[in-house]
């Protein structure tokens, strides 16, 4: 007997750049309405495992028959990991790890370094089980990749300024 799963675990869930806001990801299950006797699944577990940085920012919400996550964004799954700087007319380089530790003065940037692990990738193995026992699972996945606009859009502002 098989359970339908919705949607199907063959995709990824969500698939997209870290500057996605307002992610919202369900996963529904139901019995085969063709089985005799109709099966009615309920979820009984889920385990979610991968990225730290994207588990800590899943909001997970389910009821007998769909598991929600929810994402307010992605910020901080792609750390910097450094920038370098030196002041205009000086030789000596500095380095940060945020954009707000930047000096006020003008700078010349010497390396922005992203975390270079990308794609950050979430599992979310989700398990089912029918009133005579049936159990199943279906495993979906979260693929969030590095997006270096935001970056570089601040980079451009701090040497503005």
């Amino acid at each position: 007997m098989a359970f339908i799963w919705t949607p199907e675990p063959t995709e990824p869930l969500f698939e997209g750049a870290e500057t996605a806001t307002e992610v919202t990801l369900s996963i529904a299950v139901a019995g085969d309405p063709e089985a005799i006797p109709p099966s009615l699944p309920k979820i009984t577990a889920y385990q979610i495992s991968g990225s730290n940085s994207l588990q800590l920012k899943a909001q997970i919400k389910q009821d007998d028959t769909k598991i929600t996550l929810y994402f307010a964004d992605f910020e901080g799954a792609l750390p910097i990991l450094a920038i370098d700087y030196q002041l205009v007319d000086t030789t000596v380089i500095e380095r940060v790890y945020r954009f707000e530790d930047l000096p006020d003065q003008k700078i010349q940037v010497i390396n922005y370094q992203k975390d270079p692990s990308s794609p950050k990738t979430l599992t979310l193995e989700v398990t089912a089980t029918d009133d005579a026992g049936w159990s199943e699972s279906a495993s979906y996945q979260i693929i969030v990749r590095a997006d270096y606009t935001p970056g570089k859009n601040k980079l451009l502002e701090v040497l503005a300024s």
